[in-house]
């Protein structure tokens, strides 16, 4: 009886182990997807404005941010002229710039194409709009002129007076002011081009009667920041009186089509620091990054998607960044056809709206 049992279980198995030996063999697993390769570090040469200006600030805030947080785009700031005076070089020696980012304002789009201010020895140059294409704003302000003296209220009381402002390529600490009292009100004074805050030192000292002056301030004028200069009048301890652009000066601008670049914007009494108690007109200006157009679209779009997403943390790094904390305003008061390709798609895809 025994020996019929096991008859049956020896060739139980051995079928068993016929079929495990005829079995198909585990699949071995797939290799893991190798890594995809990293991305070289590019470096741009972000070209600002002279050291202790917003520009300068800003190009270095956005250099130390964008190193922390970008894996592979880099940022190298540098001491610039200004941006008329970046735009200027841009146009006129493409090969050395196309491959920098500089400061831009949107009055150097009017001057080039009118053939004004610095390039008067150009002439118009239209394909501005063409080759110089803005990325997104850095700063909005509004530029003018103050002094210690208050009898000084107009540009018309500076006749026979002396003036520090910043260097001329400087749109926002000189050019607008240079323009404003030598072109437009046509008034005899005596300008010296120093810096922005040796401009205002100069006034402390009594070496100057007036000194160039910009207030940084969001788009809706809920955020104001003074810049640098100020911080030194402050800590004189002596009291400043804004200047404002007359009513005559306004009209002549219309007339004679400078308008555009003189854009009075009227500030309410008491918004500032220091002493105004009448409203007053000063200068709105606009400034920005731009890259030269030929300049590869995706790279620009990479840091203009970066510039979205980070921009309202460059207040961390320096508080003039919160004039940026929406990601709407860094396109405010853009043209579409100033943007670059690149920061066009990237504003594109985020949703954020492009005036025409």
């Amino acid at each position: 009886m025994k020996k019929k049992m096991l008859i049956p279980l020896v060739l139980l198995l051995v079928v068993s182990l016929v079929a495990i030996g005829c079995a198909k063999p585990a699949p071995a697993p797939a290799p893991a997807p190798a890594p995809a390769p990293a991305h070289e570090i590019v470096t741009i040469n972000i070209v600002g404005n002279p050291i202790g200006s917003i520009g300068y600030r800003m190009s270095m805030a956005c250099s130390q941010l964008i190193e922390r947080t970008h894996p592979w785009l880099r940022l190298n700031a540098m001491e610039g002229l200004g941006t008329t005076a970046n735009v200027y070089n841009m146009l006129t020696d493409p090969e050395t710039w196309k491959g920098s980012m500089i400061t831009c304002s949107h009055i150097d789009y009017f001057l080039a194409s009118r053939g004004v201010a610095l390039f008067e020895d150009t002439g118009p140059l239209p394909e501005v709009v063409d080759k110089v294409g803005l990325l997104g704003n850095h700063f909005i302000g509004v530029a003018g002129l103050y002094t210690l003296d208050p009898n000084i209220k107009t540009e018309k009381d500076l006749v026979g007076k002396r003036i520090a402002l910043g260097k001329i390529g400087q749109v926002a600490w000189a050019l607008i002011q240079t323009t404003v009292l030598k072109e437009i009100a046509e008034i005899d004074c005596q300008i010296d081009y120093l810096l922005p805050n040796t401009a205002t030192q100069a006034l402390i000292d009594g070496k100057a009667d007036a000194a160039g002056i910009l207030m940084v301030m969001s788009p809706d004028a809920t955020v104001m920041r003074p810049p640098g200069a100020y911080t030194i009048m402050e800590a004189s301890g002596k009291t400043p009186y804004w200047i404002s652009w007359s009513d005559d000066t306004i009209k002549k601008a219309e007339a004679t089509g400078w308008s555009p670049y003189l854009n009075p914007r009227l500030i309410a009494p008491g918004s500032f620091i220091g002493v105004q108690p009448d409203p007053l007109y000063l200068s709105y200006i606009v400034n920005g990054w731009a890259m030269h157009k030929d300049y590869p679209e995706e790279v620009v779009y990479e840091f203009t998607k970066w510039y979205i997403e980070y921009s309202a943390k460059l207040g961390e790094i320096d508080k003039v960044a919160d004039t940026f904390a929406k990601p709407e305003w860094l396109v405010s008061g853009i043209k579409k056809e100033w943007l670059h390709p690149g920061a066009l798609r990237a504003y594109q895809e985020a949703g954020i709206p492009i005036g025409e």
